[in-house]
């Protein structure tokens, strides 16, 4: 049995999220295999807020059985690395609490910052991503359409709170009035939707703690990096390329990426 724990990040088209919701429920029907959670990630921008909660209103209506935890993050976009530093903060514990809880992590890539979207996919061995999905609709231009001729309804979610101690109730009733015009926005036909599950790179386990010794302190003295640690030039040069660590006068010290990305690995 796999119990998945999806991670979306969610932009202006908030129905690819729906649309993964519905793969994998199809895909795991009639398998011992659950979406355990469904966690959506996303900026402060109104829009976007509005389309969040829209979107879990539709997820809500059709699949209430479903763990949604949504993630609101405390900055209004991911258009520099500071940014994504905080994001890798902020979404941590869940990612860190599903994969305690032996959670496999599969990563929808196609909503969001295309900034957020390619880091996470970068360091994905790092931060335990175990698949990873991008999603196409060949009708996406009538869709897109359909979206912003209905986008008054879309806002109007803005005002109503995610009380997810009552399941999103306000959230699924207030979607169910307007079914009629939002599901072809957010169901589409499932057989205009594409699915591509791509490759994670997945590092052996002594390189992925040679990482986390090298990211665990703050400052590794250039002794104790020829003594103690021994980790070959071209390997402390891949990860210093990678961003995780800096050398200096012999010395290694972790980045604020490296720093972030040692939490994750801690727990893996």
């Amino acid at each position: 049995m796999i119990n998945v724990t999806v991670l979306n990040t969610v932009g202006t088209s908030p129905m690819v999220a729906s649309e993964m919701a519905e793969y994998l429920v199809r895909k795991f029907r009639g398998t011992n295999n659950r979406i355990n959670k469904f966690t959506l990630i996303f900026t402060r921008d109104e829009e976007v807020v509005s389309g969040v909660k829209a979107l879990i209103g539709a997820l809500k209506s059709h699949y209430g059985w479903l763990k949604i935890e949504p993630l609101e993050l405390s900055i209004k976009d991911v258009s520099k690395l500071d940014d994504f530093i905080l994001l890798l903060e902020q979404i941590r514990p869940a990612v860190v609490e599903s994969k305690a809880n032996g959670d496999k992590i599969y990563f929808n890539l196609t909503g969001g910052r295309k900034l957020e979207s390619m880091l996470i996919s970068s360091y994905s061995p790092l931060i335990g991503v175990d698949s990873i999905y991008n999603i196409t609709n060949k009708q996406i231009r009538n869709i897109n359409e359909l979206y912003e001729r209905n986008k008054d309804i879309i806002m109007s979610f803005k005002d109503i709170p995610l009380n997810s101690h009552e399941e999103f109730r306000e959230l699924s009733d207030f979607y169910s009035l307007h079914r009629e015009k939002l599901d072809p926005i957010f169901f589409p036909e499932f057989s205009d939707i594409d699915i591509n599950e791509l490759f994670v790179l997945h590092l052996p386990r002594d390189i992925l703690a040679e990482i986390y010794m090298l990211i665990e302190n703050d400052r590794i003295s250039r002794d104790d990096l020829e003594e103690i640690y021994r980790v070959p030039d071209y390997r402390l040069e891949a990860y210093r390329e990678s961003g995780l660590i800096i050398i200096d006068k012999g010395s290694c010290y972790r980045t604020d990426l490296g720093k972030a990305l040692s939490h994750y690995l801690k727990q893996i």
